[in-house]
């Protein structure tokens, strides 16, 4: 009765980049766990630390059987504060869950006890804060001398009234208080740390890749009437710790994202063999795994080919049926695309180049480009706090337009694909080349 084991996830996952598929799968992985070990059905979502949350998330809990939030990150919003701490948070479906922005880590001192009471935005909803005293990022890791101070200040006069309950004590107790708690709707946005959507970008690609691979893994399970894969469920593990909330958004140490890339690495070429050898047996095959007809430009060993920036790439049109394998389409090979000067023109959109930007984009009449499309900015990366956790709100006045062009060739023209190749310099030593 000295722990209580709560959480609800597998583990503190991101919520931003998580896919819905991923997010069921850390609940269905988290309380399974709980039950199993500690034999408790867990009602608590418990993300202290996360960077934001999606208006998916309260849906995605009820049918979980999660009822309660527990959230501390909110309270660090950068210009618009949360108006309140305690309210019914409302996801996109209608969905709704009792939530609760509380404090951890700290020492229970007098101080710390009167601030946490005294910061509370809206008393006539709710006057009480749960206060996760201990160390740690997260609550909890009390030491002797914080028990000392609870007891010795629980009835100095000026005190606010402190009771030691645990944190499902405190969600009962505040559930009393429903009826006249504000309603909340949507996405949970954090207004911080936007940085952890742009840093590291070889993780957050293997992480979609991953959940795309592990979604086909079972599809070609069902489609083939295999047997259920073993393996499934430990490299859904594998992608679900890699979510955790500093591992995707990319704020973990170096050693971390080592192992994490490696792993990473490891499940998805697991997962896409396993789909490989459930296709065509000794044929390379392309399947379609929605439910609609779709035509798409894949690779293939025989039609339009180019050196694209990461090595040779041949391409050409397949048809799909819903749910189906593909089928290349014949091509009549006439080249659709007309150059002069600046101006490419295709059977649906005339585009203009000024220095590799595109000045203009005409859709059925239409200019899309306004202002410009394609165009290479640099910002000044200097946060005040976070180095790789954010961007701050003057970068957007430190930007530099790159437009030292230093060549644009058309790579390929052919049947399916018209190719510009840009070359910028960038800064003193440093180029960057693009394909459009």
């Amino acid at each position: 009765g000295r722990w209580e084991p709560e959480g609800g996830m597998w583990l503190e996952a991101d919520c931003n980049l998580t896919s819905g598929e991923s997010l069921v799968r850390q609940f269905l992985h988290g309380k399974k766990f709980f039950k199993e070990e500690f034999g408790v059905d867990n009602r608590i979502l418990w993300l202290p630390d996360v960077f934001g949350y999606s208006g998916a998330l309260p849906q995605i809990m009820k049918k979980s059987g999660v009822d309660y939030f527990m959230t501390t990150k909110l309270a660090w919003n950068q210009i618009n504060k949360i108006p309140n701490d305690t309210f019914v948070w409302r996801g996109i479906d209608g969905s709704e869950v009792l939530t609760h922005l509380n404090q951890i880590g700290g020492i229970p001192d007098p101080l710390s006890i009167v601030s946490s009471v005294d910061f509370i935005k809206d008393k006539e909803s709710n006057d009480m804060r749960l206060y996760a005293y201990g160390y740690g990022d997260g609550g909890g890791g009390p030491s002797y001398g914080m028990f000392e101070y609870i007891d010795r200040i629980c009835d100095v006069p000026g005190m606010p009234e402190i009771r030691q309950v645990t944190v499902s004590e405190f969600m009962a107790e505040l559930e009393k208080s429903r009826g006249r708690l504000p309603v909340y709707d949507g996405e949970l946005y954090l207004e911080f740390h936007r940085g952890t959507l742009t840093q590291m970008h070889e993780i957050k690609k293997n992480n979609r890749r991953a959940e795309a691979a592990l979604r086909g893994m079972e599809f070609m399970n069902v489609i083939t009437s295999s047997s259920r894969n073993e393996r499934t469920d430990e490299l859904y593990k594998v992608l679900l710790k890699n979510q955790f909330h500093d591992i995707l958004p990319g704020t973990c140490i170096a050693e971390a994202t080592d192992v994490a890339l490696a792993e990473q690495k490891e499940a998805l070429t697991e997962a896409k063999n396993y789909i490989s050898a459930k296709g065509k047996k000794g044929k390379r095959s392309y399947f379609n795994t929605l439910p609609h007809s779709r035509v798409e430009i894949l690779p293939t060993d025989v039609g339009q080919e180019y050196e694209a920036l990461d090595g040779k790439r041949v391409v050409a049109p397949y048809k799909f049926d819903g749910v189906g394998y593909g089928r290349k389409i014949r091509c009549d090979g006439k080249i659709p695309f007309t150059v002069s000067g600046d101006k490419i023109v295709t059977p649906h959109l005339e585009a203009t180049f000024t220095k590799g930007k595109i000045s203009s984009l005409i859709y059925k009449g239409r200019e899309l480009a306004k202002g410009g499309f394609h165009i290479v900015k640099a910002y000044e990366d200097l946060p005040f706090i976070y180095d790789n956790w954010d961007i701050d709100i003057e970068t957007m006045s430190k930007i530099i337009v790159q437009d030292n062009l230093l060549s644009m060739e058309v790579v390929s023209n052919g049947a399916l694909e018209f190719v510009l190749r840009m070359t910028y310099a960038i800064g003193e030593k440093s180029k960057i080349m693009q394909d459009v």
